[in-house]
């Protein structure tokens, strides 16, 4: 229902794979692929498929999809995180063999950052989450390129940046304070008043070419958009997301 919205203002958005069940074969991937460019028949739009890593999922089968134009990145979900993240990864020990390809073609991993452990506060698990896992990533990966989702404090966007060139970040948001909780409270959407300053300033750090991980994933023409529904919030970036 989103994509020929989508489609009327941006040229191409990374998809999300978390489906039910999730995007974890090339084959589910142009069959995502196929549904989204039916539902945007008219609009000349690009649909940039990722692949759902899981524990078992097969090496051979990311970098295939990568190969083969169907998969534009790979999506790291830390097992239920998030919406749709049931089947996602419950150690990166688990799929390193799987980084270790992707680093070596090329492809780039997409993180949703947090931990799960319910003994640690809800809005430090960004934090948890790079000093558990992120910091072992980069050390481990040189040359993957990542990119650091949706993050929400300070601690983040100083990682972000003392990351180098394959590390990047999307989307820096607000805090809770002074939202509707009631009616939008999306985990990653908030977080901590202190990590305000921070968020606001480096919304200001636009490129005219964004970067993503080293390199834009797609450099294709996109074309303006008009801020919408929450429009302030809008970075108008060439690019979005199915998120």
């Amino acid at each position: 229902r989103v994509a020929p919205y989508t489609a009327r203002q941006f040229a191409r958005a990374i998809v999300m794979p978390n489906l039910s069940p999730p995007v974890t074969t090339v084959e589910a991937g142009i069959a995502y692929r196929d549904r989204i460019l039916a539902a945007t028949t008219g609009h000349d739009f690009t649909p940039l498929i990722t692949c759902y890593l899981t524990d078992g999922i097969s090496t051979d089968a990311v970098a295939r999809g990568a190969a083969e134009g169907v998969f534009t990145a790979a999506k790291l979900y830390p097992a239920h995180a998030t919406t749709g993240s049931a089947h996602g990864v419950t150690d990166v020990a688990n799929i390193r063999a799987v980084l270790e390809r992707m680093q070596e073609i090329d492809m780039p991993l997409l993180i949703h950052g947090e931990v799960t452990d319910p003994d640690v506060d809800i809005f430090d698990r960004e934090a948890v989450f790079i000093a558990r896992t992120l910091a072992g990533l980069v050390r481990d990966f040189p040359a993957l390129r990542i990119v650091f989702e949706h993050i929400t404090t300070a601690d983040a966007v100083a990682f972000v940046d003392g990351s180098g060139p394959n590390v990047a970040a999307r989307h820096v948001h607000l805090s809770a304070q002074g939202l509707e909780v009631e009616h939008l409270f999306g985990r990653h959407l908030v977080g901590n008043d202190q990590h305000d300053t921070v968020a606001l300033g480096t919304r200001h750090q636009g490129q005219a070419e964004p970067r993503v991980a080293g390199s834009g994933l797609d450099h294709g023409a996109a074309f303006a958009q008009p801020s919408v529904a929450l429009g302030s919030f809008d970075h108008r970036a060439p690019d979005t997301v199915f998120d």
